[in-house]
């Protein structure tokens, strides 16, 4: 290990047997000119040093280091030959514990000026704000020295992480409980937990967010420059060989308001989760929850894991593994974390990218089952692949169609003619999608296809019905109203506009377990029995709306008069005449508003038997079903004359 003597800025290597009692630099690496490098140390040294040219990060660690006593630093920019692979490598490697053993950490902020932290906004806002907390490496360079001293842009003490005030600020930006920042044993945190505090950390090169965490969960592994995301895969294959922490496996919890799922360009997400930034809301996961009894063993074998879990089956359908980890004991009980998963046609589990792990009470836990779940993310193979369950709208040249609007709008993808469904349906497993195509041939009726899908558990049904409708009835009535058309409207696969008629049907092509639904829409000569009109069907429901507000009306009427001619009825003396006169005035003026009333609704009432008049009349000529209910029966009030 090499360290910087404070004096003469030269670097001395030590075997760690014979470390000396040293400092060591926390920072984030800013511009070349502010950070001194190996070579500056190594070759030109001498000649930094009579320019008085020493950036101000460099001379001030030394400095500061020479007032505790310590003669001797360790600066990362400048005592690993980042050169050298093998010794990045081990220096990667040897990191944590480097910081261990330090004396003294030195936490340097160069972008905070405020000499204090005190309980004012703006010194709080810039010491919360610092990109240091922001940091993959910084993250283990917190953790690991058991004394860390904060400075900021002009080497003044701010404090140390054991103060209170500073304290409370690092927990409240970093979310890391107080006794892990005071020095409690980093593995009475479950791998949840410790991810999650560098969920909302970056580095400059994708590798590192896993090589920065290799000392916060003892794991040793050689460096791989160039593999990408493959290295934070890597660090879960390696602690799962070391750990029965099933927490690693409780990523993609949803936050207290979940974001609209998103669908990803993958079919599988992968068992293993991508980054830290996956746990983000896994913070308050614990492992070796006592209420599951599994064997909490996981075995990587040809690309999956195996492993003995048991298996839930929400109220929606969908498949949980339940895993050995979750919430502490409260009064509403313990729970455990739930991971989505798909079983495809070789018997084995994928989990499904775009659905959330979720929290079950512990009592849904019950019997136990050994199953293999895919740890490798599935890239698209087609556009239809982005998503679990999808409709495919086939080529509408032929027929001479446009599809001119989709409801609902937001899971219409143009560009690749899919529907793209949803993976959760709450408070019903039966989905609907509704679509206007509209002819070529000026003036002509438009055609109404409603796809149908059906979800229970792992099964998927589809199912189609087409009818036709005037160009200026709005879409969203018909989705609105639909719930309340006659159950004969649907059910077609036929409908016969003005010039054509239109066939479509579903074919189902499932590949693993992703279902894609091709719609074909084609001319054809045959000629349905019956062609459903969606405009009939709502101008019908309107009608029927309208008479049975007529006849609840009627029925006030009737009540009004039975109370008038109750009235009349009274028996009166020759006493009460001349206030009888005055009654039977008012009543006069009653009874001429009732006719009003009654001719009024008689007049109504003609209007539409007239209209359903039409409408049966149409129904006979499509071969509709008759169209007229039973007779509204009320019983009719006599006025006494």
């Amino acid at each position: 290990m090499r360290l910087i003597n404070v004096q003469t800025y030269r670097l001395e290597e030590f075997s760690e047997e014979q470390l000396p009692p040293y400092a060591i630099l926390s920072h984030t690496w800013g511009s070349d000119q502010d950070e001194v490098s190996f070579r500056d140390i190594t070759k030109r040294s001498t000649e930094r040093a009579s320019a008085n040219h020493w950036p101000i990060k460099f001379e001030g660690c030394c400095e500061q280091a020479a007032k505790d006593d310590l003669e001797y630093v360790w600066i990362d920019t400048c005592c690993i030959d980042k050169s050298n692979s093998v010794e990045l490598s081990e220096a990667i490697n040897s990191m944590f514990r480097w910081y261990r053993k330090a004396r003294i950490c030195y936490a340097y902020l160069s972008d905070v000026t405020d000499e204090s932290v005190e309980a004012n906004p703006h010194m709080v806002s810039e010491f919360s704000g610092s990109r240091w907390f922001k940091r993959g490496w910084t993250l283990q360079e917190l953790l690991a020295p058991r004394n860390v001293q904060f400075y900021n842009a002009t080497w003044t003490l701010l404090g140390s992480k054991t103060d209170m005030k500073i304290l409370r600020l690092i927990q409240k930006e970093t979310g890391i409980p107080r006794l892990f920042l005071r020095g409690e044993a980093l593995t009475n945190a479950s791998i949840a937990q410790r991810m999650s505090w560098a969920s909302g950390r970056t580095t400059k090169r994708k590798e590192d967010i896993a090589y920065c965490l290799l000392g916060i969960f003892g794991i040793m592994m050689p460096m791989i420059y160039g593999e990408g995301d493959r290295a934070f895969i890597r660090l879960q294959e390696e602690l799962i060989k070391r750990t029965r922490d099933a927490s690693i496996f409780a990523w993609g919890l949803p936050s207290e308001t979940p974001a609209p799922v998103h669908f990803e360009d993958i079919t599988s997400a992968g068992l293993f989760a991508t980054s830290p930034a996956d746990f983000a809301n896994s913070s308050h996961i614990i492992s070796q929850n006592r209420e599951i009894k599994s064997s909490a063993t996981f075995v990587v074998e040809g690309g999956c894991v195996r492993s003995e879990i048991p298996l839930y089956t929400d109220p929606a359908g969908q498949l949980f593994g339940l895993l050995n980890c979750g919430l502490l004991s409260n009064n509403s009980g313990s729970k455990v974390v739930g991971i989505p998963l798909v079983k495809d046609q070789s018997g084995e589990y994928n989990r499904p990218g775009g659905h959330y792990s979720q929290l079950f009470p512990a009592s849904e836990v019950t019997t136990i089952s050994q199953i293999y779940i895919k740890t490798e993310r599935d890239q698209k193979t087609t556009t239809a692949s982005s998503y679990s369950n999808c409709f495919e709208i086939e080529n509408l040249i032929e027929p001479g169609l446009k599809l001119i609007e989709v409801e609902p709008q937001d899971c219409w993808r143009e560009k690749e003619s899919l529907i793209a469904t949803s993976n959760h349906c709450p408070g019903s497993n039966l989905q609907q999608y509704w679509l206007r195509f509209r002819p070529e041939d000026e003036g002509s009726t438009d055609f109404i296809v409603l796809l149908e899908l059906q979800i229970l558990g792992s099964q998927r049904k589809a199912q189609c019905h087409i009818m036709t409708s005037s160009q200026t009835t709005p879409l969203k009535d018909l989705v609105q109203y639909s719930s309340n058309m006659r159950p004969t409207a649907f059910g077609h696969n036929v409908a016969r506009g003005n010039s054509r008629s239109i066939y479509v049907t579903i074919d189902q092509y499932t590949t693993a377990w992703i279902c894609m639904f091709v719609v074909k829409i084609a001319e054809t000569t045959t000629l349905p029995t019956i062609t459903v009109n969606a405009t009939f069907e709502l101008e019908l429901q309107a009608a029927k709306y309208e008479r049975e507000k007529t006849a609840k009306e009627k029925n006030k009427l009737y009540l009004e008069i039975g109370r008038f001619n109750k009235q009349r009825g009274t028996a009166y003396t020759l006493e009460s005449v001349e206030e009888r006169l005055a009654e039977i005035r008012q009543e006069q003026i009653q009874l001429e508003a009732i006719q009003i009333w009654r001719t009024e609704l008689s007049k109504k009432e003609l209007s539409i038997e007239r209209k359903f008049d039409d409408f049966e009349k149409t129904a006979l000529v499509n071969n509709y079903d008759p169209v007229r209910s039973a007779e509204i029966s009320t019983a009719k009030g006599e006025l006494v004359t």
